[in-house]
């Protein structure tokens, strides 16, 4: 968005507490992926991915670096849990995505963590993020 302020044009970026931060997407719907890419690219972050099955996420979340991650819960070859333990055991913050519903899919072990529904709402997706990274 362009404002002007005494007849110069100031260029307003969005909120960028997501600033430089990379972002690791697994997400199996491909227009899903591309939303989540232009809302976290738009925000100046840097994207990991995105991987749509399992079996592509578990080696790129081991060898990639990244600040947090975006897991939809149901992928093309099962449930994005056995990545989310790994997550967990390595310290990376992460929130769950899913169309379903709220806690829709959630195993007892990940209750607790954050979910976002699917489409994707901007504001909250930002909030979550910034919540899991910066505390």
């Amino acid at each position: 968005m362009v404002l002007k302020s005494g007849g110069s044009a100031v260029l307003m970026t969005k909120n960028t507490q997501l600033s430089g931060k990379r972002i690791l997407i697994v997400e199996d719907e491909i227009l899903a992926a591309m939303e989540l890419t232009d809302i976290l690219e738009s925000r100046d972050c840097t994207i990991v991915g995105p991987v749509a099955s399992l079996k592509d996420a578990l080696p790129l979340a081991e060898e990639s670096e990244y600040d947090a991650a975006i897991l939809d819960i149901t992928l093309r070859d099962g449930e994005v849990f056995p990545l989310a333990q790994w997550l967990q055991e390595h310290q990376v913050p992460f929130i769950f995505a899913t169309a379903y519903g709220s806690s829709a899919g959630l195993t007892e072990e990940f209750s607790h963590y954050m979910l976002v529904p699917k489409p994707y709402p901007e504001q909250r997706l930002v909030r979550a993020l910034d919540q899991v990274i910066n505390g």
